[in-house]
């Protein structure tokens, strides 16, 4: 950890003690935009800022800020459960908590799941050699021809109709 951002972090930490809590979202944020940063500690600093956000009801940045610690590295539930002294303690409504955990961030791991489950081609019970394809295919082409019929003579139906 640099000495900036030590600093940072003790600075915010201090404000935020005092109830200065705009102050201390200043400090954190001005650390997170150091270069000498590192992931861990721009996640910590990413908590804290959406602590102050979550804080002050502002659910939009609190969840961009949350999204950005979690991509930092930082485990959202040990944060939550961890009475580690750079972490700031999570005051929000009901409300705003609720809103944070169902958009909370989710590990790649579980959302790159969720999105092979549903592009996967893997459905039960589908002939899937050439012959069961063509036999769908030939299904579907004749299911349309003749809808399309029906349609076709009730349009001619209703234009020749009585006028």
């Amino acid at each position: 950890m640099t000495r900036a951002n030590a600093e940072a972090l003790d600075k915010g930490r201090e404000l935020y003690e005092k109830n200065d809590r705009m102050g201390a979202l200043r400090a954190w944020e001005a650390g997170m935009a150091s270069k000498g940063a590192s992931s861990g500690e721009r996640g910590v600093m990413a908590y804290n800022a959406a602590c102050v956000h979550a804080y002050f009801g502002d659910v939009e940045p609190a969840q961009v800020a949350m999204r950005e610690a979690v991509g930092q590295g930082l485990d959202l539930l040990a944060a939550l459960e961890s009475g580690d002294k750079r972490l700031v303690q999570l005051q929000a409504s009901p409300q705003v908590q609720r809103q944070l955990e169902k958009s909370g961030p989710k590990p790649s791991g579980v959302l790159e799941r969720d999105v092979s489950d549903m592009l996967s081609t893997d459905i039960q019970g589908i002939d899937k050699s050439v012959l069961g394809i063509i036999r769908r295919v030939l299904i579907l082409v004749a299911v349309l021809i003749f809808f399309g019929v029906g349609l076709f003579y009730l349009g001619l139906n209703s234009s020749l109709g009585p006028q």
